[in-house]
């Protein structure tokens, strides 16, 4: 889309149109001041809301001028009542930059959505246990039960104590306490106690 008219970034991120610029691509036979002014009054522009006002030097020197930082939608009805081509040209371009706009907002919204879901990987893939490691931890309890039924007693002690149900519920930092919690049971099968341990 060719640029009609010049859009500006306001501080609080909105896209803004020169009021001065806007007139001139109209074509108003009226002074730019006078034009502005009088479509404020009739039809009801607030100030810190449709439009901003400041002050700026003339780059030629002389008397400051008096600018005017429009909204995309005070700029799509100052285009809109001006009623002649020119107006209507601008009113499109205005409704175009506004579904450009809005477009490129919804592609930025998925695109830090897909950052955040990879994002999330990473820091499942750092703070779950690997597959080696829980391959390690299996293994460990099958040199020390004697049983398949002891193995199974160890893993639920394990999961009991630490309040899981499965190795992929459990985090890295966990591993020293499970390490612990295993040689613990299996000390307490080895020494018959474990029998008499109760698991809920």
């Amino acid at each position: 889309m060719n640029e009609l008219i010049t859009l500006k970034t306001s501080e609080g991120g909105e896209r803004t149109v020169s009021g001065r610029e806007l007139h001139e691509f109209l074509g108003s036979k009226e002074q730019f001041t006078d034009w502005i002014q009088r479509k404020i009054i009739d039809y009801d522009f607030a100030k810190d809301v449709d439009f901003r006002s400041f002050t700026e030097k003339s780059e030629k020197g002389g008397r400051p001028k008096i600018e005017f930082e429009l909204t995309l939608n005070m700029a799509k009805e100052l285009s809109m009542i001006e009623k002649n081509q020119k107006g209507k040209e601008a009113r499109k371009y205005f409704i175009q930059c506004e579904k450009q706009l809005e477009t490129s907002k919804t592609q930025n919204l998925l695109n830090k959505l897909e950052d955040f879901k990879i994002s999330l990987e990473e820091a499942k893939r750092q703070f779950k246990p690997s597959h080696s490691k829980k391959l390690q931890y299996n293994k460990l309890i099958k040199q020390l039960a004697f049983t398949d039924d002891e193995f199974i007693a160890i893993q639920t002690f394990v999961f009991a104590m630490l309040g899981v149900d499965k190795w992929e519920s459990t985090a890295v930092e966990d591993g020293p306490r499970i390490m612990e919690l295993i040689n613990t049971s299996a000390a307490l099968i080895s020494s018959k106690q474990f029998q008499q341990t109760k698991l809920y």
